[in-house]
């Protein structure tokens, strides 16, 4: 922060470094951020963050990351820059091509467990309106397909049962096979101030 001075406004958007959904505040100086700095209002983290999204926003600025759309004919011919307009049009005719050749069912989207809910949200509308099939999924029912088979067994329903904040209702906290505190940190330091309250 001290390279880059003092921020001259902040922009609220989410954390994409996992699943939860963090909210922070952007702070900006020109179109540099500064520092990521943990929102009190985000609904998922109320003010509380973990490392990398607190400290670990490198990446926007680094200089390896792509900028500017990157095409090529083949696996063996170099990358080009070319302009967005030129990118879509190369991929939609690529993907019209395949689904010329191989079916409409040829295409597919998955989605990563680091997407938020909007981004996952529009990729299956992508794939169910453009492209006209259903095939469409997100990898974070493939990793977590056991601890949805177990919630199916024991409860009855392989979702989520309670929402974070619910811990700060809880008289009772068992965690077995996880360490909430590393794994977890945003759980983790609700789960603390609960205990610190004079519950076990």
């Amino acid at each position: 922060m001290i390279d880059h001075g003092v921020p001259d406004r902040s922009v609220v958007t989410t954390c994409a470094y996992c699943g939860v959904g963090c909210s922070f505040e952007a702070q900006m100086k020109g179109d540099q951020l500064v520092r990521m700095v943990p929102y009190k209002g985000g609904d998922a983290n109320h003010g509380h963050s973990c490392v990398k999204g607190r400290f670990a926003f490198g990446y926007a600025t680094h200089p390896d990351r792509l900028t500017t759309p990157m095409i090529r004919d083949s696996i063996d011919q170099p990358w080009r820059e070319v302009s967005w307009e030129e990118a879509i049009t190369f991929a939609a005719n690529r993907l019209k091509a395949i689904q010329a050749e191989h079916g409409r069912e040829s295409i597919g989207g998955i989605t990563s467990s680091r997407c938020t809910n909007e981004e996952t949200y529009l990729v299956q509308k992508l794939i169910r309106a453009a492209f006209g099939n259903n095939n469409t999924d997100t990898c974070a029912r493939v990793c977590h397909s056991p601890t949805g088979y177990g919630l199916k067994t024991t409860l009855g329903e392989s979702a989520g049962t309670q929402t974070f904040d619910s811990v700060m209702k809880a008289d009772a906290i068992i965690v077995i096979g996880a360490n909430p505190t590393d794994a977890h940190p945003v759980f983790g330091s609700m789960m603390r101030k609960r205990l610190r309250q004079g519950r076990s």
